[in-house]
């Protein structure tokens, strides 16, 4: 068996792969398929999510059902005061 951390969720938990093989020429070979994986992207990483992502997503999907001037006014707080603060992880 063999495993391959792949970031942390929101709680703080780890999150991690496993593969197994018959033998461990397998489980390697399994595992370097699945580095390969995570190295073109194909496997979510939970520090490729921001919080300018969570904001935006919170603006787009999470004020459904809201006044269109309570949707324009938390829109502008947003881009205000929480978007424009941040900084890059450079």
């Amino acid at each position: 068996m063999a495993c391959l951390d792949i970031g942390f969720t929101a709680q703080g938990k780890r999150r991690r792969r496993w593969v197994s093989g018959k033998t461990k020429t397998e489980a390697k070979k399994r595992l370097l398929a699945l580095r390969q994986e995570q190295a073109e992207g194909h496997l979510a990483d939970a520090r490729s999510y921001t919080v300018r992502d969570a904001v935006e997503s919170w603006l787009a999907h999470g004020l459904t059902g809201r006044e269109e001037s309570t949707v324009e006014n938390r829109t502008i707080l947003a881009n205000t005061h929480i978007i424009s603060s941040l900084g890059s992880r450079d």
